[in-house]
Parts: C-alpha cells; sequence; structure tokens
C-alpha cells in the first residue's frame, strides 16, 4: 500500500480528522459511518484498505484537534468532555494557549509511547482477554463502584474530599446521574438498528445521547456564565517535562486498556487517572497534568483499538466498527501501514495543534460570545438531526436534561458514562 496512492490516502483521512476534530459536538465515528455509507460511491476510486487508512488516520488525528472546542468553546465529543471545565477554567485565568499545548504534548506522548509498548501490551491482552471475556459485565460492575468510591463532588479544578454525611449526599447524586443516563443508554442502545431515520449515512443515535450528555449543556452553561474569553497571555509551559512524560504516560497506559474493553471509555479510563490525583488547591498543577492525562488516554485509544480489532476480531471504537463494514482484508501488512501513516498523522497533527491554538483564542474573542454559543447549539442540533434524524430529537432532549444535572449537583460529568457501562452490564 505504501506509495503515491498511501501519501494522498493519508493527507485525505488527515482532513477528514481536521474537520471532525474542530467541529464542535462531532466526533469522528459520525464521519466514518457517513464514509462507509457513500463507500459505493467511493469504491471505483478507493479500495476497502485504502478508505480503512483514511477511517483510523482521521480517528488519530481528531484526538489531536478536538481539545480546541472542547476548550475555546467548552463543547467537546464524549472522548473529551472531562477536559472541557478544567481546560476552559484555564482560558478564563488567560492560559488557553498553555491548555492547548498540554493536550497536543500529551496526545503526542502517548502516541509513541502505544508504539513503544505496542507488542507487549497486545502480547499480554490477547491471552487475557478470554478470561478478560468471560468476566466482562464484573468488570463494567467494578468500574461503576470505582466511579461512585472515587467521586469528591465538583470537576478537576473544584473538588475537595467530603466525610461522613457531605460524602454519602454527594455519591448519592453521583447515583442519581448514574442511573438517569443508564436508564437513558440502555433505551437508545435497545432500539432497533434500522431505528433513527438519518438525513445523511446510518444512522447513529449515539450522537444525540453525548451530544446531550455533554456537549449542549456545557455549552450553555458555560454561555450563561461567561459572556467573553480574556485575553489569553503569551506564556512558557508552566508543567516540567518529567511531570508531562509521567502523565501522557498514566494516559497511554490506561488508553491501551481501553482499546480491550466495551463500554469503558476514554472518559472512564481518565477517571481512573483523575483519582490517583492530588487535589488542585494542594497542588496547583493538577488541571494541566489532568489534560495531559484525558489527551493521552484519547489518543493511545484509538492506536490500541485497530491493535485489538486485528488480534481479537472485535472492533471496540465506531471507527473500527465502521471498518469492520467495509470487508477490508486485516492482514499484517495492512495494519503495518494504517501504523505508519498514524505516525504521520500525528506528527502533523501535533504541529497544526499548537498552531491553530495561537489564533483560535483571538477569533473567538473576536466574535460575541453568547451569540457563539446559540449558534454552536443551533450546529450541534442540525448535525444530531442529520446523522439520527427525528428519532434522535427526543434522545438529545432528554440527555440534555440528564447532563444538566451534574453542572448543578457539582458531581463528576464522567458519571454520565453510566450510559453505556449500565446497559453493557445488562447486555453482556
Amino acid at each position: 500500500m505504501l506509495g503515491a496512492e498511501f501519501v494522498v490516502l493519508v493527507v485525505f483521512g488527515f482532513l477528514v480528522g481536521c474537520i471532525s476534530g474542530l467541529t464542535p459536538g462531532l466526533h469522528v465515528n459520525n464521519l466514518a459511518f457517513l464514509l462507509v455509507g457513500v463507500v459505493g460511491a467511493l469504491s471505483e476510486y478507493i479500495a476497502p484498505t485504502g478508505l480503512g487508512l483514511v477511517l483510523v488516520t482521521a480517528a488519530v488525528t481528531h484526538t489531536f484537534l478536538d481539545v480546541l472546542p472542547s476548550i475555546v468553546l467548552g463543547v467537546p465529543d464524549e472522548s473529551m468532555a472531562l477536559v472541557a471545565l478544567p481546560g476552559h477554567r484555564m482560558v478564563l485565568n488567560g492560559e488557553g494557549r498553555e491548555a492547548v499545548v498540554l493536550s497536543a504534548a500529551g496526545s503526542m506522548v502517548a502516541v509513541v509511547f502505544g508504539f513503544v509498548v505496542a507488542l507487549p501490551v497486545t502480547f499480554v491482552m490477547v491471552r487475557a482477554y478470554p478470561t478478560l471475556s468471560a468476566y466482562m459485565p464484573h468488570v463494567l460492575a467494578a468500574t461503576v463502584v470505582f466511579l461512585l468510591v472515587t467521586e469528591r463532588g465538583g470537576e478537576v479544578g473544584t473538588q475537595t474530599r467530603r466525610t461522613g454525611r457531605g460524602a454519602l449526599a454527594v455519591r448519592a447524586k453521583a447515583v442519581v446521574v448514574l442511573g438517569a443516563s443508564g436508564l437513558l443508554g440502555y433505551y437508545v442502545l435497545t432500539l432497533e438498528p434500522d431505528a433513527g431515520d438519518a438525513v445523511v449515512g446510518e444512522p447513529t443515535l449515539l450522537m444525540p445521547l453525548f451530544v446531550g450528555l455533554f456537549g449542549v449543556p456545557i455549552l450553555a452553561v458555560s454561555a450563561f456564565e461567561n459572556s467573553e474569553i480574556p485575553a489569553q497571555e503569551v506564556r512558557s509551559i508552566s508543567l516540567s517535562r518529567r511531570k508531562v512524560f509521567a502523565n501522557a504516560v498514566g494516559g497511554g497506559v490506561a488508553g491501551s486498556i481501553v482499546g480491550w474493553i466495551p463500554g469503558v471509555s476514554p472518559a472512564v479510563a481518565t477517571s481512573f487517572v483523575q483519582s490517583l490525583m492530588p487535589d488542585s488547591e494542594g497542588e496547583p498543577d493538577s488541571m494541566r497534568e489532568f489534560i495531559v492525562a484525558v489527551s493521552g488516554v484519547d489518543s493511545s485509544n484509538a492506536v490500541f483499538a485497530l491493535l485489538a480489532l486485528y488480534y481479537i476480531e472485535f472492533p471496540r471504537s465506531g471507527v473500527m466498527v465502521a471498518l469492520t463494514r467495509l470487508d477490508a482484508e486485516l492482514g499484517f501488512d495492512t495494519v503495518v501501514a494504517y501504523l505508519v501513516g498514524i505516525a504521520l498523522v500525528s506528527v502533523a497533527a501535533f504541529v497544526l495543534t499548537v498552531a491553530l491554538g495561537r489564533y483560535a483564542f483571538g477569533v473567538v474573542r473576536r466574535a460575541n460570545y453568547r451569540v457563539l454559543s446559540v449558534g454552536v447549539v443551533v450546529l450541534l442540533v442540525a448535525l444530531t438531526f442529520a446523522f439520527s434524524g427525528t428519532t434522535g430529537m427526543p434522545i438529545l432532549v432528554a440527555a440534555t436534561i440528564v447532563g444538566l444535572v451534574p453542572n448543578y449537583t457539582r458531581v463528576r460529568r464522567v458519571n454520565c458514562m453510566g450510559a453505556l457501562l449500565l446497559p453493557l452490564i445488562i447486555l453482556l
């Protein structure tokens, strides 16, 4: 596959990932299914393995660039939901450019780490997977318990340790968020596969679910609380290289495991990394460390999801599901070509993310922030309708209501991942 055609496909995938990463609330999974939906028209020009290269490189590119709408506008996709509030808080402190660089560095280090440990991690997970699969509901149930036990109230940067009745009250609120999102997720996952009536591509009801849980609430609250973004200071990275490396590797480890386990998203894996970090009141660098770790989880997961598909023949992400629908022959040579493509777009995406981070805040500052926020909400609603049709609209409304609860109860938004965890415990 290596050659001129390879370069063209990698560039195409890079551009697709840029579009999805920079579009507020849009995940590369949605574009992946759209590409698969029009594969008939593209098959005359692109072989299935070539289109697979586009999907894989787009997915990795997306994990770098999605930090910009997450931090600048506060509108993440599900994989960057946890970074939105601490990152946006840094923006309000005039430290947004630093947050973008930290995220890009976390992603880059995690990808390099993924390549270094790919063979030993894959060796271990391939042999452990049969046992892990047999006990998967127990693993997911343990994850839910972990989320509740480590709940301390508030997102990163505002957490305080509570004891006694205070701790019980916070965890009770977390149970409500987990339960409500779980019921909604169960409803979505048990609908008939053709329940959606998408305008373009194949219907995906996960988009309104996650846009409602993680996108619209953050954007709406941020728009009403903060009418403008302050000037961003040009400053060096205050986090030491050692801490950047350590947290990116920690995220890389979590992401390498997530790639093999259904329902345990990068957001959930990051909550584990978060639980090991000190509160920001005692450690001023905690928000910065967290942003690095989140980005590391996301990018590392994109690499290991491909390896999981190759070795256990089971897709662990929307992009990998789309890849299986292409009927592409995923041989060893193809996987190697995909990994080379991932390496190339990672370097390009790192450079582009840092470069755009220098100018994005100035562009947004010149706009009316509330008008911009309303415009982005309208865009999210339009994208939801395009990819899920009228079936997705009530799901979006219900998910938004559930997604607003963490904002006002001060519990972690990662509890909304109950939308996948609880249904999978029942369905697996």
